[in-house]
């Protein structure tokens, strides 16, 4: 069993030197006592206890360790690693960071491209509404000057004429939008096949992720 340690001090090294000294000693008691030379920094609590048991003068065991205190534990031996090992976590050390450094990209990517997607719908939508200007305001404008032209210079007549311009601006566009909706839903319906592929890819993709 481990004693503690204490720091020799100058009155326990004189009364180590004391007990050591008398001629009534055992032998088992003084070479005991002998195995800590002047050299020696440090003695166990039972060799402490041995002197203050020993000492012809008796004394209290705090008054012998007065001023001492433990002794620190020895460091411990740096142990080496296996070169095996080193570069076992120099590898895992390197794929952490490559996974680290893919996140990061993919992460600046994603957003890159989302921030594409936004600016080409905001460009899609402005087109569209510059058109929808365009188309209306030569609608109008065709209305006003052709009525201009026919009917002579009457305010009046000339903004209803461009308003009826507009109106007719209006279903024009309403009728070719049915006519590119219809074709869609044609060309969709006249191909029931492709419809199921796409939704049994899907379907099947959705299944596989959900497995893994």
């Amino acid at each position: 069993k481990n004693m503690p340690m204490l720091m020799i001090t100058d009155k326990l090294r004189k009364a180590l030197d004391d007990v050591v000294a008398l001629s009534d000693l055992s032998t088992e008691d003084r070479g005991m006592l002998e195995r800590f030379p002047n050299s020696a920094k440090s003695l166990p609590l039972d060799i402490i206890e041995l002197i203050r048991r020993k000492h012809p003068s008796r004394p209290f065991l705090h008054e012998l360790i007065s001023g001492s205190s433990i002794e620190p534990p020895a460091p411990l031996p740096d142990k080496k690693r296996s070169p095996e090992l080193e570069a076992r976590l120099t590898k895992i050390k390197n794929y952490l960071e490559d996974r680290e450094y893919e996140e990061m990209v993919r992460d600046v990517c994603k957003k890159d491209r989302s921030q594409m997607d936004s600016m080409k719908s905001y460009s899609s939508q402005i087109g569209e509404g510059i058109n929808i200007l365009v188309t209306k305001g030569t609608a109008f404008a065709v209305g006003f000057f052709a009525s201009k032209a026919m009917y002579g210079d009457d305010p009046m007549w000339n903004t209803i004429a461009g308003l009826v311009g507009l109106i007719f601006g209006f279903v024009v566009e309403a009728l070719l939008f049915i006519t590119r909706s219809s074709r869609h839903i044609a060309a969709t319906e006249s191909h029931p096949s492709l419809s199921a592929s796409r939704s049994s890819a899907a379907a099947d993709a959705s299944n596989l992720k959900g497995r893994t």
